[in-house]
């Protein structure tokens, strides 16, 4: 059974309010988490009744073993004194099993259970299981072929996404190389207005520019000088390479040598 019909209406059902009144929500946790497990399990020719371990039953409910059959044998004594029979649950307990009945759970099968169990129906049980299991299978194969197919069409919306995203990438890194340039050369005026600008003398930029000339502007290791005012200020903008100012001839001139009276100064 795929699913059954819940009880609408549960909680104001009066043997359902009464098991929360006496064990809180273990209550009705154990009453429709164990017809879950009995649908999980639930044998079309013999409906509303398994067999199914404690442990099995506990560790699913996340609740200990005594507490566990003490919420059952209560839906049992209850189910015995016939005082509801719409969630009649009789539960038995032999050894580490313990017998579950619940014979309204066959009127809440979904409706491929329920097809069965009219089918089956004083007739060849055998026979009929053979005939349905079939149908149950294809319906399974199909919903599997649909989940592949979406499953398919993601990947394939995936790859064309990135196929995109790599040719977009593509023309960028493109238009970006395009637009570098190469390495240009300055010629000697460069050289000297740019040490002169930064307050060098004009050997100082002879030098550097003939140093780097003759080695096709490659550093001293060989490396190709990818900005040269940059390899300036680092090797050659130092201070015995600062410009010196001009220095005056100190020898003084005639006028120097008279007064404005025209007698000679001592």
């Amino acid at each position: 059974m795929k699913w059954f019909k819940h009880l609408s209406g549960s909680l104001k059902d009066s043997l359902i309010f009464e098991s929360i009144e006496k064990f809180g929500p273990a209550g009705y946790l154990v009453f429709f988490g164990t017809l879950e497990l009995m649908s999980d399990e639930f044998d079309v020719h013999n409906p509303g009744k398994n067999t199914i371990s404690i442990k099995k039953l506990r560790q699913t409910l996340q609740l200990s073993r005594q507490k566990t059959i003490k919420v059952l044998t209560f839906f049992d004594q209850k189910a015995k004194s016939n005082l509801n029979k719409d969630v009649a649950l009789f539960a038995t307990v032999e050894g580490d099993m313990i017998h579950l009945n619940c014979p309204r759970l066959k009127e809440l099968t979904d409706e491929y259970t329920n097809k069965i169990l009219a089918q089956l129906s004083g007739q060849d049980p055998d026979a009929n299981r053979d005939k349905l299991r079939p149908k149950e299978e294809e319906e399974e194969e199909e919903e599997e072929r649909d989940k592949e197919e979406k499953e398919r069409d993601k990947e394939k919306e995936e790859k064309e996404r990135d196929k995109r995203s790599r040719s977009t990438n593509t023309k960028i890194n493109t238009k970006t190389n395009t637009k570098k340039k190469g390495f240009t050369p300055p010629t000697l005026n460069d050289v000297l207005l740019y040490f002169e600008e930064k307050g060098y003398s004009k050997e100082s930029a002879k030098k550097a520019f003939d140093y780097y000339s003759s080695a096709n502007w490659s550093d001293s290791r060989g490396n190709k000088i990818k900005n040269w005012k940059q390899k300036m200020i680092g090797v050659w903008f130092k201070p015995e390479n600062e410009a010196r100012p001009e220095i005056r001839d100190s020898q003084p001139s005639i006028e120097d040598l008279y007064n404005d009276d025209g007698i000679p100064e001592l």
